[in-house]
């Protein structure tokens, strides 16, 4: 997974820190998160699902890893959820 910082997301020139389908829009001192959806509007632009507004820098990563969590689509054991929760959390920050 790679972590890029853009700073031209749809001509805005708002500089953005994009981690895999998510999307990390500073607002002052928080941050906007964003998810893209894999689906094109009709201007053929991605569509983008709101995570949340206003939020800390380590929100934003708690919500991606809990929604990362959440698209794994099965049942898991309270030890291979906290080992995927850790899993998952070292991989974000090593790329950070």
């Amino acid at each position: 997974m790679s972590c890029y910082l853009n700073f031209d997301h749809i001509n805005n020139k708002v500089m953005n820190i994009k981690y895999g389908a998510y999307r990390l829009e500073p607002e002052g001192r928080s941050f906007n998160l964003y998810k893209d959806t894999g689906k094109l509007n009709k201007k053929q632009r991605p569509v983008e699902q709101t995570m949340g507004y206003g939020m800390r820098f380590e929100t934003c990563i708690e919500t991606i890893i809990k929604d990362k969590l959440a698209d794994i689509g099965e049942i898991l054991t309270l030890r291979g959820y906290i080992d995927e929760y850790r899993a998952l959390k070292t991989e974000l920050l090593e790329t950070i």
